[in-house]
Protein backbone atom coordinates (compact mmCIF):
# COMPACT_ATOMS: atom_id res chain seq x y z
CA UNK A 1 0.00 0.00 0.00
CA UNK A 2 1.31 3.66 -1.27
CA UNK A 3 2.26 5.68 1.88
CA UNK A 4 2.66 9.34 1.91
CA UNK A 5 3.48 11.24 5.09
CA UNK A 6 4.02 15.24 5.87
CA UNK A 7 4.11 16.75 9.10
CA UNK A 8 2.70 20.60 9.78
CA UNK A 9 4.62 22.23 12.05
CA UNK A 10 3.76 26.23 13.19
CA UNK A 11 5.11 29.13 11.12
CA UNK A 12 8.20 31.15 12.06
CA UNK A 13 6.00 34.03 12.21
CA UNK A 14 2.58 34.00 14.11
CA UNK A 15 -0.52 33.39 11.67
CA UNK A 16 1.35 32.85 8.06
CA UNK A 17 0.76 29.83 6.93
CA UNK A 18 2.50 26.53 8.35
CA UNK A 19 5.52 25.00 7.63
CA UNK A 20 5.08 21.20 5.73
CA UNK A 21 7.31 18.85 5.48
CA UNK A 22 7.47 15.99 3.00
CA UNK A 23 8.60 12.14 4.19
CA UNK A 24 11.12 11.97 0.23
CA UNK A 25 12.06 8.01 1.12
CA UNK A 26 12.53 8.46 4.68
CA UNK A 27 14.23 11.78 4.72
CA UNK A 28 12.30 14.79 6.16
CA UNK A 29 12.24 17.38 3.11
CA UNK A 30 11.20 21.36 3.95
CA UNK A 31 8.57 21.44 1.18
CA UNK A 32 7.87 24.63 2.39
CA UNK A 33 10.17 26.48 0.62
CA UNK A 34 8.87 26.01 -2.79
CA UNK A 35 5.48 27.01 -1.72
CA UNK A 36 4.54 30.12 -4.26
CA UNK A 37 4.18 32.74 -2.21
CA UNK A 38 0.50 33.06 -1.37
CA UNK A 39 -0.96 36.17 0.23
CA UNK A 40 -3.07 34.58 3.32
CA UNK A 41 -3.13 33.40 7.05
CA UNK A 42 -3.81 31.11 8.99
CA UNK A 43 -6.52 33.32 10.76
CA UNK A 44 -8.46 34.43 7.18
CA UNK A 45 -8.52 30.80 5.98
CA UNK A 46 -9.97 29.49 8.99
CA UNK A 47 -12.37 32.58 9.19
CA UNK A 48 -13.20 31.94 4.98
CA UNK A 49 -14.19 27.84 5.74
CA UNK A 50 -16.12 28.63 8.50
CA UNK A 51 -18.40 31.14 6.87
CA UNK A 52 -18.47 28.58 3.61
CA UNK A 53 -19.34 25.81 6.07
CA UNK A 54 -21.77 27.37 8.71
CA UNK A 55 -24.75 28.74 6.31
CA UNK A 56 -24.69 25.23 4.19
CA UNK A 57 -24.93 23.58 7.25
CA UNK A 58 -27.69 25.63 8.50
CA UNK A 59 -29.14 24.45 5.25
CA UNK A 60 -28.44 20.51 5.94
CA UNK A 61 -29.73 20.68 9.17
CA UNK A 62 -32.78 22.54 8.65
CA UNK A 63 -36.58 21.33 8.76
CA UNK A 64 -37.29 20.16 6.56
CA UNK A 65 -33.14 19.82 5.49
CA UNK A 66 -32.47 21.22 1.87
CA UNK A 67 -29.96 19.34 0.38
CA UNK A 68 -26.00 20.58 -0.60
CA UNK A 69 -24.40 18.67 -3.05
CA UNK A 70 -20.30 18.03 -2.17
CA UNK A 71 -19.14 17.42 -5.56
CA UNK A 72 -21.34 20.93 -6.84
CA UNK A 73 -18.83 23.11 -7.81
CA UNK A 74 -20.19 26.17 -5.21
CA UNK A 75 -19.23 23.21 -2.45
CA UNK A 76 -16.09 21.76 -3.45
CA UNK A 77 -14.38 25.18 -5.27
CA UNK A 78 -12.94 27.20 -1.86
CA UNK A 79 -11.57 23.74 -0.69
CA UNK A 80 -9.64 23.20 -3.77
CA UNK A 81 -8.38 27.25 -3.08
CA UNK A 82 -7.27 25.84 0.08
CA UNK A 83 -5.62 22.76 -0.87
CA UNK A 84 -3.73 25.06 -3.37
CA UNK A 85 -2.76 27.92 -0.82
CA UNK A 86 -2.05 26.09 1.93
CA UNK A 87 -0.02 22.55 0.30
CA UNK A 88 3.50 22.97 -1.54
CA UNK A 89 3.97 22.13 -4.95
CA UNK A 90 5.50 19.71 -4.34
CA UNK A 91 3.37 18.02 -1.81
CA UNK A 92 0.47 18.45 -4.05
CA UNK A 93 2.09 16.61 -7.08
CA UNK A 94 3.24 13.12 -4.20
CA UNK A 95 -0.44 13.26 -3.97
CA UNK A 96 -1.96 13.42 -6.97
CA UNK A 97 0.36 10.94 -8.29
CA UNK A 98 -0.20 8.64 -5.51
CA UNK A 99 -3.98 8.48 -5.89
CA UNK A 100 -3.59 8.41 -9.75
CA UNK A 101 -1.83 5.13 -9.07
CA UNK A 102 -4.43 4.03 -6.83
CA UNK A 103 -7.40 5.12 -9.23
CA UNK A 104 -6.28 2.28 -11.54
CA UNK A 105 -5.97 -0.08 -9.35
CA UNK A 106 -9.25 0.30 -7.69
CA UNK A 107 -9.28 -3.74 -6.24
CA UNK A 108 -6.38 -2.68 -4.07
CA UNK A 109 -6.75 -0.52 -0.56
CA UNK A 110 -6.44 2.90 -1.02
CA UNK A 111 -3.06 4.61 -0.11
CA UNK A 112 -2.32 6.38 3.00
CA UNK A 113 -2.00 9.88 4.06
CA UNK A 114 -0.18 10.72 7.57
CA UNK A 115 -0.01 13.91 8.66
CA UNK A 116 2.38 14.52 11.71
CA UNK A 117 0.84 17.86 12.89
CA UNK A 118 1.32 20.15 15.88
CA UNK A 119 -1.43 21.30 18.03
CA UNK A 120 -1.71 24.35 16.07
CA UNK A 121 -2.76 23.44 12.62
CA UNK A 122 -5.24 20.90 14.34
CA UNK A 123 -8.09 23.25 12.51
CA UNK A 124 -7.34 22.45 9.23
CA UNK A 125 -9.72 20.60 7.24
CA UNK A 126 -7.36 17.95 5.36
CA UNK A 127 -10.22 15.41 4.76
CA UNK A 128 -12.35 18.05 2.77
CA UNK A 129 -8.73 19.53 0.67
CA UNK A 130 -10.03 19.42 -2.86
CA UNK A 131 -7.33 18.47 -5.67
CA UNK A 132 -9.36 18.78 -8.74
CA UNK A 133 -10.32 15.22 -8.89
CA UNK A 134 -11.86 14.76 -5.30
CA UNK A 135 -11.78 14.87 -1.53
CA UNK A 136 -8.62 14.29 -0.19
CA UNK A 137 -11.25 12.02 2.73
CA UNK A 138 -12.15 9.99 0.03
CA UNK A 139 -8.95 9.85 -2.46
CA UNK A 140 -7.22 8.76 0.90
CA UNK A 141 -7.36 7.21 4.04
CA UNK A 142 -6.39 9.40 6.01
CA UNK A 143 -4.90 9.44 9.77
CA UNK A 144 -3.73 12.54 11.73
CA UNK A 145 -0.78 12.00 14.20
CA UNK A 146 -0.84 14.58 16.85
CA UNK A 147 2.87 16.03 17.96
CA UNK A 148 2.34 16.85 21.58
CA UNK A 149 4.54 17.27 24.72
CA UNK A 150 2.27 14.92 27.24
CA UNK A 151 3.30 11.16 26.94
CA UNK A 152 0.90 8.91 25.25
CA UNK A 153 1.07 5.58 24.29
CA UNK A 154 0.20 4.04 20.82
CA UNK A 155 2.88 1.22 21.12
CA UNK A 156 1.97 -1.63 21.82
CA UNK A 157 -0.75 -4.63 20.14
CA UNK A 158 -2.99 -2.60 17.36
CA UNK A 159 -5.39 -6.02 17.27
CA UNK A 160 -7.75 -4.73 20.16
CA UNK A 161 -10.15 -7.15 21.51
CA UNK A 162 -13.22 -5.41 22.70
CA UNK A 163 -14.94 -6.65 25.40
CA UNK A 164 -16.76 -3.20 26.09
CA UNK A 165 -18.34 -0.58 25.11
CA UNK A 166 -19.64 2.70 26.59
CA UNK A 167 -22.70 4.36 24.21
CA UNK A 168 -23.08 8.04 25.53
CA UNK A 169 -26.32 10.08 23.96
CA UNK A 170 -26.63 13.74 24.53
CA UNK A 171 -29.99 14.69 25.54
CA UNK A 172 -32.34 16.99 23.17
CA UNK A 173 -30.14 16.01 20.23
CA UNK A 174 -32.37 12.75 18.77
CA UNK A 175 -36.21 11.75 18.25
CA UNK A 176 -38.34 9.92 17.29
CA UNK A 177 -37.28 7.04 14.35
CA UNK A 178 -33.71 8.59 14.50
CA UNK A 179 -33.31 7.44 18.31
CA UNK A 180 -34.08 4.43 17.74
CA UNK A 181 -31.63 4.17 15.00
CA UNK A 182 -28.83 5.36 18.06
CA UNK A 183 -29.86 2.21 20.08
CA UNK A 184 -29.13 -0.11 17.20
CA UNK A 185 -25.93 0.95 16.73
CA UNK A 186 -24.09 -1.97 18.48
CA UNK A 187 -27.20 -4.42 18.78
CA UNK A 188 -26.97 -5.14 14.88
CA UNK A 189 -24.25 -7.10 16.12
CA UNK A 190 -24.92 -10.33 18.16
CA UNK A 191 -23.29 -10.02 21.06
CA UNK A 192 -23.91 -10.71 25.02
CA UNK A 193 -26.61 -8.03 26.77
CA UNK A 194 -24.00 -6.99 28.93
CA UNK A 195 -21.26 -5.95 25.93
CA UNK A 196 -22.76 -2.67 25.32
CA UNK A 197 -23.78 -0.27 28.27
CA UNK A 198 -26.14 2.47 26.72
CA UNK A 199 -26.92 5.85 28.43
CA UNK A 200 -29.87 5.99 27.85
CA UNK A 201 -30.46 2.45 28.74
CA UNK A 202 -34.36 2.79 26.62
CA UNK A 203 -36.62 5.51 25.57
CA UNK A 204 -37.48 8.06 28.95
CA UNK A 205 -34.75 6.80 30.85
CA UNK A 206 -32.37 9.03 32.53
CA UNK A 207 -29.65 10.72 29.61
CA UNK A 208 -25.68 10.01 30.78
CA UNK A 209 -23.76 12.98 32.72
CA UNK A 210 -20.44 13.54 32.86
CA UNK A 211 -20.17 10.49 35.71
CA UNK A 212 -20.90 8.06 33.15
CA UNK A 213 -17.51 9.53 30.79
CA UNK A 214 -16.07 8.63 33.58
CA UNK A 215 -16.88 5.72 34.32
CA UNK A 216 -16.00 4.61 31.05
CA UNK A 217 -12.46 4.95 31.41
CA UNK A 218 -12.34 0.97 31.04
CA UNK A 219 -14.29 0.03 27.98
CA UNK A 220 -12.76 -0.61 24.52
CA UNK A 221 -14.89 1.50 22.79
CA UNK A 222 -16.27 5.00 24.40
CA UNK A 223 -19.17 6.12 21.73
CA UNK A 224 -20.50 9.60 22.53
CA UNK A 225 -23.11 11.22 20.32
CA UNK A 226 -23.72 14.81 21.77
CA UNK A 227 -23.78 18.97 20.91
CA UNK A 228 -20.62 19.67 19.31
CA UNK A 229 -18.57 22.98 18.32
CA UNK A 230 -19.82 24.67 21.61
CA UNK A 231 -18.19 27.65 23.24
CA UNK A 232 -19.43 30.47 25.41
CA UNK A 233 -19.76 34.19 24.55
CA UNK A 234 -16.63 35.70 24.69
CA UNK A 235 -14.63 32.56 24.73
CA UNK A 236 -12.70 30.84 22.10
CA UNK A 237 -12.54 27.38 24.24
CA UNK A 238 -14.13 25.04 22.86
CA UNK A 239 -16.40 22.20 24.49
CA UNK A 240 -19.11 19.02 24.30
CA UNK A 241 -22.53 19.08 26.10
CA UNK A 242 -24.30 16.12 26.68
CA UNK A 243 -27.68 18.56 27.57
CA UNK A 244 -27.20 22.00 25.75
CA UNK A 245 -29.82 23.53 27.47
CA UNK A 246 -28.80 22.17 31.26
CA UNK A 247 -27.16 25.19 32.91
CA UNK A 248 -25.94 22.86 35.60
CA UNK A 249 -22.53 22.27 32.97
CA UNK A 250 -20.47 20.72 35.68
CA UNK A 251 -22.48 17.76 35.07
CA UNK A 252 -23.09 18.06 31.37
CA UNK A 253 -19.70 19.87 29.62
CA UNK A 254 -17.14 17.83 28.05
CA UNK A 255 -13.78 19.67 27.82
CA UNK A 256 -10.49 19.02 26.29
CA UNK A 257 -8.83 19.07 29.72
CA UNK A 258 -11.46 16.86 30.65
CA UNK A 259 -10.32 14.48 27.53
CA UNK A 260 -6.62 14.46 28.82
CA UNK A 261 -7.66 13.49 31.72
CA UNK A 262 -9.62 10.82 31.02
CA UNK A 263 -7.00 7.80 32.44
CA UNK A 264 -8.12 5.41 29.65
CA UNK A 265 -7.00 1.65 31.14
CA UNK A 266 -8.26 -0.52 27.68
CA UNK A 267 -6.24 1.87 25.10
CA UNK A 268 -9.64 2.29 23.83
CA UNK A 269 -11.38 3.74 20.85
CA UNK A 270 -12.87 6.89 21.18
CA UNK A 271 -15.55 7.95 18.32
CA UNK A 272 -17.23 11.31 19.20
CA UNK A 273 -20.18 12.08 17.33
CA UNK A 274 -20.07 15.84 17.37
CA UNK A 275 -23.79 17.62 16.36
CA UNK A 276 -24.72 20.57 15.33
CA UNK A 277 -27.02 22.02 18.40
CA UNK A 278 -30.08 23.95 17.70
CA UNK A 279 -29.94 25.55 21.56
CA UNK A 280 -30.41 29.30 21.58
CA UNK A 281 -27.96 29.30 23.97
CA UNK A 282 -25.08 27.97 22.17
CA UNK A 283 -22.38 30.06 19.96
CA UNK A 284 -21.20 27.29 17.65
CA UNK A 285 -17.81 27.11 16.33
CA UNK A 286 -17.52 25.48 13.18
CA UNK A 287 -13.97 23.70 12.88
CA UNK A 288 -13.05 22.05 16.32
CA UNK A 289 -11.47 18.77 17.52
CA UNK A 290 -10.61 16.79 20.34
CA UNK A 291 -8.38 13.82 18.96
CA UNK A 292 -4.90 15.05 20.54
CA UNK A 293 -7.12 15.54 23.74
CA UNK A 294 -8.25 12.22 24.02
CA UNK A 295 -5.00 10.02 22.82
CA UNK A 296 -3.37 12.47 25.77
CA UNK A 297 -6.20 10.73 28.06
CA UNK A 298 -4.97 7.00 26.77
CA UNK A 299 -7.20 6.91 23.46
CA UNK A 300 -5.19 4.94 21.19
CA UNK A 301 -7.33 6.04 18.21
CA UNK A 302 -10.01 8.58 17.80
CA UNK A 303 -12.82 9.01 15.16
CA UNK A 304 -14.32 12.47 15.45
CA UNK A 305 -15.92 15.51 13.42
CA UNK A 306 -13.53 18.80 12.62
CA UNK A 307 -17.38 20.76 12.46
CA UNK A 308 -20.33 19.38 13.44
CA UNK A 309 -22.54 16.79 12.08
CA UNK A 310 -26.22 16.57 11.24
CA UNK A 311 -27.97 14.03 13.61
CA UNK A 312 -28.96 11.82 10.71
CA UNK A 313 -25.82 11.45 9.65
CA UNK A 314 -23.96 11.24 13.11
CA UNK A 315 -26.07 8.07 13.53
CA UNK A 316 -26.10 6.50 10.14
CA UNK A 317 -22.69 6.83 9.67
CA UNK A 318 -21.82 5.29 12.90
CA UNK A 319 -24.12 2.29 12.46
CA UNK A 320 -21.96 1.94 9.21
CA UNK A 321 -18.77 2.38 10.27
CA UNK A 322 -18.85 0.05 13.01
CA UNK A 323 -20.36 -2.50 10.52
CA UNK A 324 -17.17 -2.14 8.31
CA UNK A 325 -15.08 -2.22 11.69
CA UNK A 326 -16.15 -5.43 12.94
CA UNK A 327 -17.25 -7.02 9.70
CA UNK A 328 -21.04 -7.91 8.98
CA UNK A 329 -22.72 -10.94 6.98
CA UNK A 330 -20.36 -11.70 4.82
CA UNK A 331 -18.02 -8.89 4.42
CA UNK A 332 -14.94 -8.95 6.67
CA UNK A 333 -13.83 -6.84 9.23
CA UNK A 334 -11.12 -3.94 8.23
CA UNK A 335 -8.76 -1.74 10.23
CA UNK A 336 -10.13 1.72 11.39
CA UNK A 337 -8.58 3.70 8.87
CA UNK A 338 -9.99 1.90 5.92
CA UNK A 339 -12.88 1.09 7.44
CA UNK A 340 -13.38 5.26 7.79
CA UNK A 341 -12.88 5.62 4.11
CA UNK A 342 -15.48 3.01 3.21
CA UNK A 343 -17.67 4.34 5.02
CA UNK A 344 -17.40 7.82 3.53
CA UNK A 345 -17.32 6.17 0.07
CA UNK A 346 -20.84 4.21 0.50
CA UNK A 347 -22.21 7.89 1.52
CA UNK A 348 -20.98 9.08 -2.44
CA UNK A 349 -21.68 6.19 -3.88
CA UNK A 350 -25.27 7.06 -2.67
CA UNK A 351 -24.82 10.81 -4.13
CA UNK A 352 -25.73 11.65 -0.39
CA UNK A 353 -27.03 15.41 -0.35
CA UNK A 354 -25.33 15.66 3.29
CA UNK A 355 -22.24 16.67 3.04
CA UNK A 356 -21.21 16.11 6.74
CA UNK A 357 -20.25 12.74 6.25
CA UNK A 358 -16.97 14.04 4.77
CA UNK A 359 -16.21 16.04 8.09
CA UNK A 360 -15.43 12.85 10.08
CA UNK A 361 -11.73 12.26 10.69
CA UNK A 362 -9.29 9.60 12.61
CA UNK A 363 -6.53 9.79 15.06
CA UNK A 364 -4.04 7.45 16.16
CA UNK A 365 -2.45 4.41 14.38
CA UNK A 366 -4.14 3.52 11.19
CA UNK A 367 -3.80 -0.29 11.18
CA UNK A 368 -5.45 -0.79 14.67
CA UNK A 369 -8.65 -3.22 14.25
CA UNK A 370 -11.30 -3.85 16.95
CA UNK A 371 -12.76 -7.36 17.15
CA UNK A 372 -15.90 -7.86 19.09
CA UNK A 373 -15.66 -10.98 21.52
Amino acid sequence: MTEIQIMVLPPPVEDLLPQIYLDDDGIWRDATASQAVVVNTQSKMKKDIEAHLDPLMRRVGATPPQPVQPESIGFRDPFKTMFQDLLPIDVRQALSAAATAADAKPAEPRPLLKIFLTPGADWIPWELLYDGKGFLGLRFAITRLPILKQATEVRGDRARQVRSVYSLLANNILQDGIFADWEGTFTQFARPANWERRFPAAAGQAFPTTTQLDEARDADILHVTCHGGMKDQGSDALHWTLDDMNRQVIDYRITASMAEHSEFGARPLVFGNACASTSAQSNPAVLHGFGPSFMVGGALNFVGTFAPVTRTMAVQFARRFYANLFGSGAAAAMNVSHALWATKKSFQAENANDPSYLFYCLYGPHDTTYTPV
